[in-house]
């Protein structure tokens, strides 16, 4: 099967591939065949977060954070890139790799050892990297959210993602567990204030 990824998103594909694995596993064994009533649907999601985007606190609270955020800008990364000459070739490129198995335990023993976790331990070090690759400070990249912020969406179908941007100030003589910890509240700020 497939669907579009405007209405649905990876977590919601695994629940359809369950539940379809569920009725498929039914049937065969001629078995009657119901899945459970969540009670909660996206429809009543969306007018949720219809409603809180237009509560006047929480929308004003969420206003002023991101009216401070870009007060002062959004740097764009001045990347290096290669120039082939070509001025239509506005094509880009693509790195995938792997990490290798003993090298995320590693990490992951850092992260743990520094009171962290994996995902801000590696997302600080991107935003190294960015800051290494540019010579710039500040840093604007976006998170990815699921979205998902209550435990009855765990189960529903829908597209609940959202780009979250977060802007890293990174310090010349700042120390790495200083840094896991300002990276860390900024996203989760920018999360709160989605």
């Amino acid at each position: 099967y497939c669907l579009h990824h405007m209405i649905t998103d990876g977590w919601s594909m695994e629940i359809l591939a369950k539940e379809f694995g569920q009725i498929y596993e039914g049937i065969s064994a001629g078995r009657e065949v119901g899945l459970p009533n969540q009670g909660v649907r996206y429809i009543d999601f969306a007018a949720w977060h219809h409603r809180q985007m237009r509560a006047p606190g929480a929308a004003a609270e969420a206003r002023r954070y991101w009216e401070k955020i870009i007060k002062t800008g959004l740097p764009m990364l001045k990347l290096p890139y290669y120039y082939s000459g070509d001025q239509e070739d506005k094509s880009g490129a693509g790195y995938r790799t792997v990490v290798p198995r003993d090298l995320k335990e590693k990490l992951q023993r850092q992260a743990t050892a520094s009171n962290t976790t994996l995902f801000i331990l590696v997302y600080s070090l991107y935003n190294l990297l960015f800051a290494y690759l540019t010579g710039q400070t500040e840093i604007v990249t976006a998170v990815i959210s699921a979205g998902r912020s209550h435990s009855s969406l765990y189960n529903i179908v829908g597209y609940f993602i959202e780009s979250v941007i977060v802007k890293i100030t990174l310090g010349l003589d700042q120390e790495m567990e200083e840094l896991l910890s300002e990276v860390e509240r900024e996203v989760l700020e920018a999360l709160k204030h989605q």
